[in-house]
């Protein structure tokens, strides 16, 4: 599918929206009709979500873009749902992440804390295990959902988007640590390369072409890389603050690993040695040392994968003068030799 005709389509409604629209009465979802059925929604009278994976018995046909995007044989690689219109979605919490993104319009986020408002080109960041509903007023009102299971995350999204505040929110999910913010908004204000990429996925979910699965985990990360980029917020509480802490030490890390030094770092955020090291423990499980070491030869094995640099060239450009020592380590982290290692990649 191309863009244009894309967008030529994109306010069109879903069968049961419209017959919202045209009624003005709220059509009971089939989803949580099922999940009623199931059992899964408990005396608060919340929902839970064990799975993406979880599938809707067949339905009367839906002919239009979104009964194509519901059908999608990309929904079992990533799940991509657009937010139902003219519905108060009922209170759920789910076992996976999710990113909710305002394309058009906004939407309004309810929780047993506190309420607030998503407007265009924002993309809020959803832990699992956090309570909410959402309700979608008007026809302008898109509002479309990325949901991520922990093998989506570990094979094609983590080892590209490293250090910084979504990595430090996504390796907590993974770890089955509680997320210290429950979400996290990103606001995308003017830029239109966040909207032109949901659009690109949405025109391969509903017309999958032949390298359409490469294509979906590549714009996923460029998603990701540009949430980066975009000012923040979410909810202060001290964990927060303190998490927010960490994942700017562990993005420095992963910038100046070649060079940085525990005092250099400590200067640099106005940190006692001693408590910065502590915090870099208590955080990660490691201290700043190997947290250093293992970006230099993460980064050794990228040049000897990827380049025709000969071995004591590399050593260097890793931030290491010692060849005996880099050997060594490197022996440690993947089992061979960096000339075995090299050999092995074709």
């Amino acid at each position: 599918m191309l863009r244009c005709e894309l967008l030529s389509h994109l306010y069109d409604l879903a069968t049961a929206e419209e017959e919202r629209f045209l009624t003005g009465q709220t059509v009971p979802s089939r989803f949580y009709e099922e999940l009623d059925r199931l059992g899964m929604r408990d005396e608060r009278g919340v929902y839970h979500l064990p799975s993406t994976f979880f599938q809707l018995p067949a339905g009367r046909p839906d002919g239009t873009i979104w009964g194509k995007l519901e059908r999608s044989r990309h929904q079992s690689l990533l799940l991509l749902k657009k937010a139902s219109r003219f519905y108060q979605e009922p209170p759920a919490y789910a076992d996976f992440i999710s990113i909710r993104y305002v394309y058009s319009g906004q939407t309004h986020i309810r929780t047993f804390e506190t309420d607030f408002y998503l407007r265009a080109n924002d993309l809020c960041l959803l832990s699992n295990g956090f309570v909410f509903s959402q309700f979608l007023h008007n026809r302008e009102d898109l509002v479309f959902t990325i949901m991520f299971e922990k093998e989506y995350l570990l094979k094609s999204v983590l080892d590209d988007v490293s250090g910084g505040l979504i990595a430090r929110f996504i390796t907590n999910y993974i770890c089955g640590n509680k997320n210290p913010q429950n979400y996290i908004i990103f606001h995308g204000g003017d830029n239109d390369r966040i909207r032109h990429l949901m659009e690109d996925m949405l025109c391969e979910y509903i017309d999958p072409s032949p390298y359409g699965g490469e294509m979906i985990e590549s714009y996923i990360k460029l998603l990701l890389f540009e949430m980066l980029g975009c000012g923040y917020e979410f909810l202060q509480t001290p964990e927060s603050r303190h998490s927010y802490q960490l994942a700017a030490i562990l993005s420095r890390i992963a910038t100046d690993y070649r060079t940085l030094t525990l005092e250099e770092l400590a200067d640099s955020l106005g940190y006692n040695r001693s408590y910065l090291s502590r915090m870099i423990k208590e955080g990660t499980g490691m201290n700043f040392k190997d947290l250093i070491l293992e970006k230099r030869m993460e980064h050794a094995a990228v040049l000897l994968k990827n380049s025709s640099l000969p071995i004591h060239e590399i050593i260097p450009r890793c931030g290491l003068a010692n060849e005996s020592y880099f050997y060594i380590k490197f022996r440690e982290f993947y089992g061979c030799s960096p000339k075995e290692f090299k050999s092995r990649q074709g």
